[in-house]
């Protein structure tokens, strides 16, 4: 995979946009009106990562203090995801929904999953971590079955229907900067 670079920020607009501000715990919601929306964030610390289930209309919090969830549809307030059974490093960065299994990257421990089908607790994806040379999970973007991960030493993959471990991608060779806080993927180009 070749790494293309962006000199700008491309912007695309959407029907809502949640947005978790760094320094509190709070989610706001611009939905098409002027001002926006105050979700009253989780209590688990500050958000880093969003991901939203569209057929439960669920929100997942990526927080310092594990995963909480919130159902749009109603007025009750955030849970936290199964008390973080399972969870061993609550400090999170980076989360995302794929084929109703929930993915959680960490802060030094490493990228979880649950099932969202059930009470199971979080487990690792890979045994050990195999694979990864850094376990600081900043960003991660999944397409086709394989799960790429951002972190502090580059980006690695991760085939979702298989046991292999985790792989870096085109061994980073032309990454400068191995620091991976965002990523997205356009037209199978990885930026």
């Amino acid at each position: 995979m070749k790494w293309k670079f962006l000199s700008q920020l491309i912007h695309a607009a959407f029907a809502i946009v949640l947005l978790g501000v760094a320094s509190t715990t709070e989610i706001w919601a611009q939905t098409n009106v002027p001002s926006w929306i105050s979700y009253e964030g989780p209590l688990g610390g500050i958000v880093k990562g969003l991901a939203h289930d569209p057929t439960s209309n669920i929100l997942y919090t990526a927080t310092n203090g594990g995963v909480f969830q919130k159902n749009l549809n109603d007025n009750n307030p955030w849970t936290l995801l199964t008390n973080n059974n399972g969870l061993a490093n609550i400090n999170l960065y980076s989360i995302l929904i794929s084929n109703n299994v929930l993915y959680a990257g960490s802060n030094g421990g490493g990228v979880f999953q649950k099932n969202l089908n059930g009470t199971n607790p979080w487990e690792l994806l890979v045994a050990n971590n195999s694979g990864l040379t850094n376990l600081f999970i900043n960003s991660m973007i999944v397409s086709n079955n394989i799960l790429y991960v951002g972190t502090n030493n580059g980006v690695f993959q991760k085939n979702l229907t298989d046991t292999n471990p985790w792989t870096a991608v085109a061994n980073n060779t032309g990454l400068n900067n191995r620091g991976v806080f965002s990523m997205i993927l356009a037209n199978n180009i990885l930026y």
